[in-house]
Parts: structure tokens; sequence; C-alpha cells
């Protein structure tokens, strides 16, 4: 476990059927230390486990803990920014789980196939490969692309919901400005960092400050909606009908999004 920076426990879920199955899903930074020239590197990447609470007679305790998603220990990095992470589990099959890694402060990495920050991702619950991944096929596999790849080009996702018409919603940090409303649509490209509603940190603009310029728009998902200035967007659940009825009739379907 690594609390430095951004990175800790990054969410916590239960499982659409918790109450047969108790399971908890977790999403943590995950240490590696790595020696190199007489120096200890910290280096971290976001991680996927699940397990179940048993209680006795000394008390609660994690037991059962089972890896649901782990990066290979040479995509691990150093810094302390943009672990992700949240979840969302389809409410059509609960046993699809989707999950958001950030790109790890590594921009160009969002692009990258091979690595797997950046993206939103989607496994089955026990995280086998579900085949109809957008990259789960033989010849992605041989170029070494991550096949649970969703959708890439996102910088650092921070909510991760469906709304009531089953659609994936993600809302995402930019840089300064221009945090991100996204639906999530199998395979696409959001654009990190090609494209951006935001600036530099230094008051800088981007190459491509605008999305509509050099051509990229036609090949890139564009958010829906845009905060300017940015909210730092740090979750995302959508208003539904409890089991004694709405308390909310208004915001039934209504997106709530914390900053």
């Amino acid at each position: 476990f690594r609390n430095n920076g951004q990175g800790g426990l990054m969410d916590i879920a239960l499982h659409p059927n918790f109450t047969t199955n108790g399971w908890i899903y977790l999403s943590f930074a995950d240490e590696e230390l790595k020696e190199s020239n007489g120096k200890t590197n910290n280096l971290g990447m976001t991680k996927i486990v699940r397990g179940k609470i048993l209680f006795d007679e000394s008390g609660a305790r994690w037991t059962q803990q089972q890896t649901i998603f782990e990066a290979k220990r040479e995509h691990y990095l150093g810094g302390g920014v943009h672990f992700g992470s949240k979840f969302a589990f389809d409410p059509n099959d609960p046993s699809i789980l989707f999950f958001a890694i950030g790109e790890r402060g590594h921009q160009d990495m969002a692009q990258d196939l091979t690595r797997p920050n950046g993206k939103v991702h989607r496994l089955f619950d026990d995280g086998t490969l579900p085949t109809d991944n957008p990259f789960a096929d033989a010849a992605s596999k041989d170029k070494g692309i991550d096949q649970s790849i969703w959708t890439y080009g996102n910088r650092n996702p921070q909510g991760l919901a469906f709304d009531l018409n089953g659609n994936l919603i993600e809302t995402e940090h930019a840089p300064r400005g221009g945090d991100e409303i996204n639906i999530v649509k199998k395979g696409a490209n959001y654009g990190w960092p090609l494209v951006s509603f935001g600036v530099e940190y230094s008051g800088m603009p981007r190459t491509a400050p605008w999305p509509d310029v050099q051509g990229v728009s036609e090949t890139i998902e564009m958010p829906v909606d845009i905060w300017l200035p940015s909210i730092a967007a740090c979750g995302l659940d959508v208003v539904r009908p409890g089991p004694k009825g709405e308390a909310f009739p208004a915001w039934k379907g209504d997106m709530l999004a914390g900053g």
C-alpha cells in the first residue's frame, strides 16, 4: 500500500449481489520498492482487489483477498499524482466491473495501449477478461496491448457511474481549467494529451487548447460538458428511487458530482 501524494485508498464498493456473495472491492495505490544505484525508488500504480469481512469473537477481519487487476511491475511509476480511480458495475450485468486509472502524470502514456494508465478498464467481477472488450483479441495480445482497456486518452478520472438510461458517465480532471463530463463509449479515445479545454499550470496554452482545431476532433470523443473554471471533480452518482420511495422526486435521474 502506497500512502503518498494523491495515492492511497481510492474507492470501496460492494458487489451488487453483496447480500448473497459478500464481496467488497477496493482500489488503492500499490507500492513497489526498486533499488537503483544504491537508492531506493518508491514506485506505485493503482491496484484492484476484492475480499470479504469475517466477523467472529475477535472482531472483524479482512479475508479471502483476491487480486482483480494488477499492472505489470515494469509499469509501476514514480510520482504521487493521478491514480484515478472509481468503480462502476454494469446495471444490466452485475458480473461486469468498470474501473478507471489516471495517467500517473505521464500524459503521453494515456495514448499508449500497452500501458494501463490513463484508461477506463472493463473486467468480469472475478478479474477474468470479457471477450467482447475492444482489444480482447489475439492481434492486440501479440502487440502487448492491455486487453482490459475499454477507453483511453483519459487524464485522471475521478467519477464513474451509470445513469438511469444505462450510459456510463465519467468525470475527469483536466489541467488548469476544463474538467470534463464524458459518456464512456467502447474503444473511444478521449484525447488526452492531444486536446484539452485546460491550459498548462504555468498559464501557458497547450498545443491545442480548444479541441476544434488541427483536425483531431474527428477521431476523438469530445466531452458532453466541461467546467470552466475547474471544480476538481471528485465523485459521481445518480439519484435513483430508494426502497421506501423518492425523497427528491424532481431529482430522479440527475447526476450528482462532487468538487
